[in-house]
């Protein structure tokens, strides 16, 4: 004579059982909010930003980039030597020539075309670097 075991306690039933309850904590410890991160800002500034450049009133000897395309990874260098104000709002300016102005034309006239694509390789070296100290002197 087998004594048969009651539906709630087959093991089937327990396993369910069991699951349901750990899903019933969860549910009723778990509010749903989520911690809110806090969010640290770094003002110190690490670079010189030129807030006050722009294509339109530099004409001669800017220096800026502009990008080749979304996802390329890929950038173009130029140095103005025009006044180009079609280029203002549209191209990340970072800087301008000093001295050397001349070296620019000359680039322009021997590899420049009028399509932008040189006709020549354009190595730009050893161009130097100004000391922060006299960032202010050169403006």
């Amino acid at each position: 004579m087998r004594r048969e075991i009651s539906f709630l306690l087959q093991p089937r039933c327990l396993l369910l059982l069991v699951a349901l309850t750990i899903f019933l904590i969860f549910a009723l410890f778990n509010t749903g909010k989520e911690e809110e991160k806090q969010v640290i800002q770094d003002f110190e500034t690490t670079h010189r930003v030129f807030l006050d450049v722009d294509i339109d009133g530099q004409r001669l000897g800017v220096v800026a980039m502009a990008n080749t395309g979304p996802d390329s990874n890929g950038s173009q260098f130029f140095i103005t030597t025009v006044k180009a104000s079609w280029l203002e709002g549209e191209h990340v300016v970072f800087g301008k020539v000093i001295q050397g102005m001349d070296n620019v034309f000359a680039i322009e006239g021997g590899a420049g075309t009028y399509s932008g694509k040189p006709r020549k390789k354009v190595v730009i070296a050893d161009s130097g670097e100004i000391p922060k100290d006299k960032w202010d002197e050169e403006r």
